[in-house]
């Protein structure tokens, strides 16, 4: 029942939608594939592939304090746009990477999208929900988040198999950056309540 509501608000499954299709892409493609891509295409080390796995843990380091004071700042959406179009080349270019370079380039790409959308999705929930629903829409974010890591992975590896790890990468972008997109053109920007 305390879910009813939070199903019927555009917004909030607007952004749950986002934030579930962004950890199938991170399962799916970054935990699942790109060590088997890199492994294949570059002969990638285990150090290597290692290496990358640092990369982003360093960019998100980095970057976490700064993305959140400009969500604050400048509002979730416009945080979040530059970080889902990062998230997309990154992905994109990872697929058609033809040397060590490019896919090094396109996890950095990935790394930044992935900071700047950071803390701002849930935090675009607690704006939209009020009082009374905050904590049921944030376990409801959660859970959005948690179904899209139980599927990427093991959707991400299906798709591989029977089609290509473009195909994978490819099906998994689009599926982002339609919840993306929808996201972005539909969903109203909220100011958090005091």
């Amino acid at each position: 029942r305390s879910w009813k509501p939070l199903l019927k608000n555009g917004d909030i499954m607007g952004v749950i939608s986002v934030h579930t299709t962004y950890w199938m892409l991170l399962v799916g493609c970054q935990f699942t594939l790109m060590p088997l891509l890199a492994a294949e295409r570059f002969d990638a080390t285990p150090s290597m592939i290692g290496s990358v796995y640092a990369l982003t843990s360093l960019i998100n380091i980095v970057g976490s304090q700064p993305s959140a004071w400009l969500s604050d700042k400048y509002g979730r959406k416009k945080v979040m746009l530059p970080g889902i179009a990062l998230i997309c080349l990154g992905v994109g270019s990872m697929a058609l990477a033809q040397d060590i370079q490019q896919f090094y380039a396109s996890v950095v790409l990935w790394g930044i999208g992935g900071t700047s959308l950071g803390t701002a999705p849930m935090a675009y929930v607690a704006d939209a929900a009020d009082d009374k629903n905050r904590t049921q829409a944030l376990a409801l974010f959660r859970s959005g988040g948690d179904l899209g890591f139980v599927l990427g992975g093991a959707l991400a590896g299906t798709m591989s198999l029977a089609y290509g790890i473009n195909a994978a990468f490819g099906s998994s972008l689009f599926l982002f950056l339609g919840a993306g997109s929808a996201f972005l053109v539909n969903a109203k920007e909220h100011v958090a309540t005091k």
